[in-house]
């Protein structure tokens, strides 16, 4: 359970939701250059650890991972789809890969990737 304040305004049937949009950044040789997550800074690091493989590591922990989009920006087509490979929650790490067709490839272009996680913190 994360163990600071959250905004108290969201209206949802479910209890305890937080919602955790933050955008990285990734340069034309596949590297992490930010990450902008903005008031709260949720995200600890995001790095590359294999071709088209990023590793993203929380600041808090959370019970339960509920929910996650992502979308990609970039000047030029690159067809990606992101998804996510694994999950461990005891380390807060969040490991997604952007694929082609069914291979986790990277880009070679410099692009973003907007992300918008969802976790219960009961």
């Amino acid at each position: 359970m994360a163990n600071r304040s959250f905004f108290q305004t969201q209206k949802s049937y479910a209890r305890e939701l937080i919602w955790v949009p933050f955008t990285i950044s990734i340069n034309a040789s596949n590297a992490v250059t930010s990450i902008e997550d903005g008031e709260g800074a949720p995200v600890a690091t995001a790095a590359r650890s294999a071709a088209g493989t990023y590793q993203i590591t929380f600041v808090d922990s959370f019970p339960k991972l509920v929910s996650a989009q992502f979308c990609v920006e970039a000047a030029t087509a690159i067809d990606r789809v992101v998804q996510i490979s694994s999950i461990d929650l005891s380390t807060k790490v969040v490991t997604i890969k952007e694929l082609a067709g069914a291979t986790a490839t990277d880009a070679g272009a410099a692009h973003k990737v907007h992300c918008l996680v969802c976790f219960s913190n009961v």
